[in-house]
């Protein structure tokens, strides 16, 4: 548990997984975490001198990915997965299988989502009352009774089967009486030989504000080499991608040269309050983040020109201080411009940017 988390800052589209891939050792176990399966397959075909596998359903000898993934470990084979498996991983950490890895996870993990909320009468009454749910008064964790398991068919229209679900991972908390949230497994971060998170922002990411409330030792350090970049035009919407505002850790969209980002992120005030910071800063930093992720999906990736088009006044002042090294994120962003210089048009907000 006195294990240092290593938090490892790489600027958007500077090959984070490329550099990865090149640092393996053949003499180490790993233990590779990544968010889409595009890119767990990249890491097993690059990786030509040194062999990864990945958890796989029906693969001859076994019916699911979790006891794919157990059977692996126990190997001791280097394996590439999803981030979909950490709630899997809890027994393997607990029975010390992960023990001789290193764990590398790329990009920040979710650690902390809501899931659904209910009003407090409801859930007292016909949750906790009727004895089919137990809360810790100290921390909130939420645990399914046998009586809530025994029942859970003849049940299912009047207690959510999704509150049970979770439950049943033992990450769930009820927050302020009335909203479920599931936090990432308490004894992931800290398993292995060594754990690191490569990202390219790590202050505006809730990663951070979990770390220091479950008082986990961690490290932040940046490659702060640039990838300088040029920004242009020229698209019709007829031939648009919607793309989640969510979206990170994928190289699919990297043929696009416009974008219009319409979203006014904030981080889910409840969750904030788990976390225990409800700051301002916190919450313009986590916007920030998840803005920077969701512009490196395009041909800026490849130094290459796009147009980013900002309706939201806060997401657009909070980028261009970015841009120009306010640094709302905890350092300056120049690590991905060397020198930028920025056509701004008031009335429409449209940014075109040139790095030089």
């Amino acid at each position: 548990m006195n294990k240092e988390i290593k938090i490892v800052g790489h600027p958007c589209g500077s090959g984070k997984t490329t550099k990865m891939i090149e640092n393996f050792k053949e003499d180490r176990k790993y233990l590779v975490i990544l968010p889409l399966l595009s890119e767990v397959t990249r890491v097993i075909e690059g990786s030509k001198d040194i062999e990864f596998v990945q958890p796989n359903e029906n693969d001859n000898k076994h019916v699911t990915k979790t006891s794919s993934l157990e059977s692996q470990l126990l190997l001791g084979s280097n394996i590439a997965t999803t981030h979909e498996m950490y709630e899997r991983l809890v027994p393997m950490v607990k029975a010390g299988l992960l023990d001789d890895y290193d764990i590398i996870i790329g990009e920040v993990p979710n650690v902390v989502k809501s899931i659904t909320s209910k009003s407090r009468t409801s859930i007292q009454e016909f949750y906790v009352d009727a004895g089919y749910m137990d809360v810790d008064v100290g921390t909130g964790l939420v645990r399914p009774t046998h009586k809530w398991r025994q029942n859970q068919d003849q049940v299912s229209e009047t207690l959510s089967p999704k509150i049970l679900k979770y439950a049943e991972t033992g990450c769930l908390y009820l927050q302020d009486g009335e909203m479920f949230i599931w936090d990432l497994p308490q004894c992931i971060l800290p398993a292995g030989r060594s754990v690191a998170v490569m990202t390219s922002t790590a202050e505006g990411s809730m990663l951070l504000s979990y770390l220091r409330k479950l008082g986990l030792r961690f490290e932040v350090s940046n490659d702060n080499h640039p990838k300088p970049g040029i920004f242009a035009k020229n698209s019709r919407l007829k031939d648009a991608n919607w793309i989640a505002n969510t979206t990170r850790g994928t190289n699919d969209y990297i043929h696009c040269s416009h974008f219009i980002y319409l979203y006014n992120q904030s981080i889910n005030h409840v969750v904030a309050r788990w976390l225990g910071n409800s700051s301002r800063a916190f919450n313009d930093a986590y916007a920030l983040t998840k803005l920077i992720q969701w512009v490196w999906r395009f041909k800026v990736r490849r130094g290459e020109p796009i147009i980013l088009y900002l309706p939201s006044p806060r997401m657009r002042r909070l980028f261009e201080k970015w841009l120009y090294g306010g640094g709302v994120i905890g350092h300056s962003s120049n690590h991905c411009f060397e020198r930028s210089e920025v056509d701004v048009n008031r009335s429409t907000q449209k940014l075109l940017f040139t790095s030089m």
